[in-house]
């Protein structure tokens, strides 16, 4: 049933159809599949029949993807922002939605000045008039639309003197591209050195590490004013960097197409102009590189999650096996409130409950998922373990880990 009538995301569940019959039979199946299983279900936390609702913070319908009013609500709330702490807190809730910005022009601009060392915090008219640009944009924004199988995506790349930008689409039946994604970053300093042209081919590369998980799937039509597929083809001798991005590009089947509309050409200048700050450099690395030998898990997944409220404390285990059958756990804790216990105490008790039941079935190798960011990167090592309370949990839950042959993890963040 899972990716064909039923999503899961660590505890929360969504069964989906395209018609009624089709989803009164797939609610049938799902709660046979729950009763076999022993699950239960909160009934205030269950909405039957919709369609459309709100998924890992944003709104879904036949539509496409939309925005969360809520989230769009707070930023219309916002009192124009007058210190640099609160500048970055504007700027960082319009990145939660920069996907979803179509129309990014040089009235940003201002605000971007503002957080330059060079430059005082001083909101001024100009400013002002950006803000509440801004706000009026908010109030219409586009809606993404997903893509269709079986018809190619278009790239529009574009670049300027100090930014990426990009905008992804799929030819639709009405004559008009319907948009999928659109991004933009700020180049690095060393990046704004290079020849345009070879901007352009770090904007594909970027552009590839971002919407990878479109793009291995689809056949994709690059338009942009130059060729950076030509040129990194063409060139009898490329620099390590070059070579690496030529590879990187392989995994992909990308053809250059000239560039015939004006519109999308727009979209991603304005994009570049603007961009969506993120210092971050191109990940141009391949996977697992710096690992000598490449060896399979057995291809067992592990998903962990615990949860501390009003309610009590609770903790979940999904373990799915390399055939996808589904085996969860769920254990109510005996905290109360003469000896509550926290957030991180309730993420260990589920990370331990996890990996028990690992080893009761005779599990060596696998896969952990889990949303503890804190939890995880102890367990590697990565981070110390500072509160008293959780060392006890750490020694032991390293004892579980020595174990195991080769345990892997990946964070889940919450959406």
């Amino acid at each position: 049933m899972m990716h064909q009538d039923v999503e899961v995301y660590v505890d929360d569940m969504i069964v989906k159809s395209r018609d009624i019959p089709d989803h009164l039979a797939a609610l049938e199946r799902f709660f046979e599949r729950i009763r076999q299983f022993r699950l239960r279900l909160n009934p205030k936390k269950c909405t039957f029949g919709v369609t459309s609702g709100k998924l890992l913070g944003y709104m879904v319908s036949e539509k496409g993807i939309e925005v969360d009013p809520n989230k769009i609500r707070a930023i219309l709330d916002m009192p124009a922002p007058r210190t640099e702490r609160e500048v970055r807190g504007f700027l960082g809730r319009l990145q939660y939605i920069s996907r979803f910005i179509a129309r990014s022009t040089d009235i940003y601009e201002p605000i971007f000045r503002l957080l330059r060392k060079s430059q005082p915090t001083v909101w001024d008219d100009q400013c002002q008039r950006t803000f509440e640009r801004i706000r009026e944009y908010l109030l219409s924004p586009p809606v993404l639309a997903p893509p269709t199988p079986g018809r190619p995506l278009l790239l529009y790349l574009s670049v300027s003197d100090m930014a990426l930008g990009c905008m992804l689409a799929q030819y639709h039946d009405s004559g008009k591209d319907q948009t999928i994604s659109y991004l933009s970053k700020r180049m690095l300093d060393y990046e704004t050195r290079y020849v345009m042209i070879k901007r352009y081919c770090l904007a594909l590369v970027w552009a590839t590490r971002r919407l990878k998980h479109y793009m291995t799937e689809y056949s994709v039509h690059l338009i942009s004013r130059l060729d950076p597929l030509r040129y990194l083809f063409d060139r009898p001798a490329l620099v390590s960097r070059l070579m690496r991005w030529l590879v990187l590009l392989t995994e992909f089947d990308i053809h250059y197409v000239t560039q015939k509309s004006i519109r999308g050409s727009v979209v991603t200048d304005h994009l570049a102009s603007l961009p969506v700050p993120d210092g971050r450099a191109i990940d141009d690395d391949f996977p697992d590189e710096d690992v000598a030998a490449v060896t399979s898990l057995s291809g067992w997944r592990m998903y962990f999650d615990g949860v501390a409220n009003h309610s009590g404390y609770g903790i979940s285990v999904l373990l799915i096996s390399p055939h996808s059958d589904h085996i969860p756990r769920y254990v109510r804790l005996a905290f109360s409130d003469r000896h509550p216990a926290t957030n991180n105490i309730v993420e260990y008790e589920a990370c331990i409950l996890e990996l028990e039941t690992a080893l009761e079935l005779g599990i060596r190798q696998m896969e952990v998922f889990g949303d503890s960011n804190m939890v995880l990167r102890q367990i590697q090592g990565e981070w110390k373990t500072r509160d008293v309370k959780l060392r006890p949990y750490h020694v032991y839950l390293e004892l579980l880990v020595g174990r195991f042959d080769d345990l892997r993890y990946t964070h889940l963040p919450r959406a």
